[in-house]
């Protein structure tokens, strides 16, 4: 099956940009769990039509679920002419445009890594996404976390093993902002990267550090109202080509 996209979508550069909750390892390619059972899938794009192979026959509702997590139909225009206008996006607009930030297949699994990503580097965390995964063959729900803990036990968790654990216990039976292990800035991680909400802001060492050095601003959050709508997409742009570099 076909999904059309937007003219500047580019399944490659957002695999050289780094998988994000989507996609763990550089290959275009997965398992995930839908409606209990396991459906290996590959995508690749020809120009403007992305292909998905699956083993399994899939209905619309997954096709639409794919094309919501890569952001396959998003239209960026007005957050490309912001970037245009911003003294250090505008740097990097060519390496900008194509890439899209990829959502998790479910809202539990974005919060699993969510909790993942809590004080570690980047690489770190995507290495224990990518165990977490191969310990159990793919991505768990949380009834496979609390049928099969214990296969947590080899993913480096550390302490987040037992927020984890808890996220199972309490997911869908009391609202995400009341479980252990998800503050404001997780929270604000979650409307970013998995609903997709661009004018959340999540404020930490790093954006600080980019508001001072970069913006001369001491404030990183009132540096954000230049942003708008799409504070949290440049926030997350300026916080990957500036470490990077």
């Amino acid at each position: 099956m076909e999904i059309e996209l937007t003219t500047d979508f580019n399944l490659n550069k957002t695999l050289n940009y780094k998988p994000f909750l989507f996609l763990f390892k550089q290959k275009p390619e997965r398992t995930v769990k839908y409606k209990n059972t396991l459906i290996n899938l590959t995508l690749n794009q020809n120009n403007n039509l992305l292909n998905i192979e699956t083993d399994r026959k899939v209905d619309e509702n997954f096709v639409n679920r794919i094309r919501y997590c890569l952001g396959a139909e998003e239209n960026l225009e007005q957050f490309y002419m912001l970037c245009r206008n911003d003294k250090v996006l505008s740097d990097y607009i060519d390496k900008i445009k194509g890439i899209r930030i990829v959502s998790a297949f479910s809202d539990f699994e974005a919060l699993v890594s969510i909790i993942c990503s809590q004080m570690v580097g980047f690489e770190q965390y995507l290495k224990t996404l990518v165990k977490i995964y191969d310990s159990y063959g793919y991505f768990p729900e949380k009834e496979d976390i609390l049928e099969k803990p214990e296969k947590l036990d080899s993913c480096s968790l550390g302490y987040r093993k037992k927020f984890i654990l808890n996220l199972a216990e309490n997911y869908g039976k009391v609202p995400i902002e009341k479980i252990k292990g998800l503050g404001a800035y997780s929270i604000n991680i979650f409307n970013i990267f998995q609903k997709r909400n661009y004018s959340f802001f999540y404020k930490d060492c790093l954006i600080d550090k980019i508001a001072r050095e970069y913006y001369n601003s001491v404030d990183s959050v009132e540096l954000s109202r230049n942003w708008g709508d799409w504070r949290g997409l440049a926030e997350v742009y300026l916080q990957k080509f500036l470490r990077d570099n």
